[in-house]
């Protein structure tokens, strides 16, 4: 049976015996940042922009970034090998430890087990949860995850595959997990602006540049719900499902299904 590896503050170790203190800032306040990422044929999909997302956050939250952080790409490639993966899903993490300094933590699996197979998803605009649009915390990606997880939680209560977060002022913001995008009847696409509260994803990004280059329109605006229910065709995006077109909205079919 083989082993598999998680990589902490400049060790490799088994799964057993990856641990950190009860006493870490981490555990006991949640402060610490995470990088949920994708390799492929053992490469990191736009690794750089993640690593500097990641130190954005550090700063917001006033983490320091340990020496090993400028190899953290090696690190990387280090840790799929050990695993014997070539397509995996990576979670990175920098976690206060008890001492106030920081903890490089990264995990590795095969990325099969976190994909579900489906060809499209349906959603629910969440009604338990609102994001703050004026919260720092909105734009990073932090271990304080429990208001995303309750929205989740709403979701898949209501058999949706994802649910649709609000901002104070009920505005489309994003996804538990993911950011969103639709295709109006005059075949614009539109995207929250991240000033309504949304994650600047990877992914997002990727896709704007890519229809930019395609000389097509994209317009980063405030959407509503109602906008939801116009839309020619919706998709969803984040750094493991890449894009994923959206069947249902509130169990209404977007455009012809």
């Amino acid at each position: 049976m083989s082993r598999n590896y998680v990589y902490i503050n400049g060790k490799f170790l088994p799964e057993e015996k990856a641990k950190i203190s009860v006493f870490s800032g981490g555990v006991l306040y949640g402060e610490g940042l995470f990088e949920t990422m994708r390799a492929y044929d053992g490469k990191v999909f736009r690794l750089q922009e993640h690593l500097q997302r990641m130190k954005n956050g550090a700063k917001v939250l006033g983490l320091a970034v340990p020496k090993q952080w400028e190899n953290t790409e090696k690190i990387i490639q280090k840790l799929v090998r050990l695993n014997n993966l070539s397509d995996a899903y990576l979670r990175l993490m920098l976690v206060r430890d008890e001492d106030k300094n920081s903890k490089i933590i990264i995990i590795c699996r095969d990325i099969k087990s976190y994909l579900k197979k489906k060809n499209s998803w349906t959603c629910v605009i969440v009604q338990s949860v609102r994001q703050n649009e004026y919260s720092p915390l909105s734009r990073i990606k932090s271990l304080n995850y429990l208001p995303l997880l309750i929205a989740r939680k709403e979701a898949e209560s209501k058999g949706a595959d994802e649910g649709i977060l609000l901002n104070t002022k009920g505005e489309i913001c994003e996804g538990t997990r993911t950011n969103i995008f639709l295709v109006t009847e005059n075949e614009k696409l539109n995207t929250p602006l991240i000033e309504s509260g949304c994650l600047p994803g990877i992914t997002r990004k990727a896709v704007i540049e890519i229809v930019k280059g395609l000389r097509l329109k994209v317009q980063e605006k405030k959407l509503k719900a109602e906008d939801l229910k116009r839309a020619k065709e919706i998709f969803l995006t984040n750094s493991l499902i890449g894009i994923m077109p959206v069947r249902k909205i509130d169990g209404q079919i977007v455009g012809k299904g």
